[in-house]
Order: C-alpha cells, then sequence, then structure tokens
C-alpha cells in the first residue's frame, strides 16, 4: 500500500512559471514577468512610482501597504535588487537603479504592445 496518493485533477498544486508574453522583449523582463501575478505586480509598480510612498500608493489602490510592499519586494526580487529607497527626512521615496531600468523597460513594452498589457 502507498502512502503518496497522486493529487486530484482540482488539486490546488503550483502552476508552472510561465512568462507574460512580454517577457520576450528584454531579460529583464523575462525575470520580473515570469510566474502568476506578475502583470499585476509591474501595474501596481508603475502606478507606485508616482506616489511619494508606498503606504500612499497602496491606499490609492485600496490595497494594504503590506500587500503592495510584498508585491514590490517579490518583483524587485526577480528583476534582481531593490525598486525603491524608502521615504526619509521628509523626501520622497526614489527608484533605484534596478527600479529605473524595470520602469523604463515596462513602459517601453507597453507602450509598443499595449494588445499584451492587458488594456
Amino acid at each position: 500500500m502507498s502512502l503518496v496518493r497522486p493529487l486530484p485533477a482540482h488539486s490546488s498544486a503550483p502552476e508552472p512559471r510561465r512568462p507574460h508574453p512580454l517577457a520576450q522583449y528584454s531579460g529583464l523582463l523575462r525575470r520580473a514577468l515570469t510566474g502568476q501575478g506578475t502583470r499585476q505586480r509591474a501595474q501596481r509598480f508603475l502606478f507606485a512610482c508616482d506616489y511619494a510612498t508606498l503606504t500612499g500608493a497602496a491606499r490609492a489602490l485600496e490595497i494594504s501597504p503590506a500587500t503592495l510592499t510584498t508585491q514590490m519586494r517579490l518583483l524587485g526580487t526577480a528583476s534582481g535588487g531593490d525598486l525603491f529607497v524608502s521615504a526619509q527626512g521628509g523626501q520622497p521615496m526614489r527608484l533605484t537603479e534596478t527600479g529605473r531600468r524595470l520602469k523604463r523597460e515596462l513602459l517601453k513594452a507597453r507602450s509598443e504592445h499595449p494588445e499584451l498589457w492587458g488594456e
């Protein structure tokens, strides 16, 4: 008798890490846009770039700051580094070099291929 049962067809087993169609346009986008929920994280990243803090962006998105922070951390890890330098001393948060590159590449890919962005 086997102690390991096969998973049922309706299981919640993780799906394979599939890249978003925009991932084909650069190595950075391939890393950032592979896996589940990557398009939403990329959209929220671009949205957050226009705010002084992630807390302010999260409020505008009507999600918790912890959720947005986690998503930005996941996106940063996939992209190869932190995306933002935290706001300090009354100064707004700033993009890191990785964040600037990711923003530039996402905006370019979105403008050149809006049909792949989902808009």
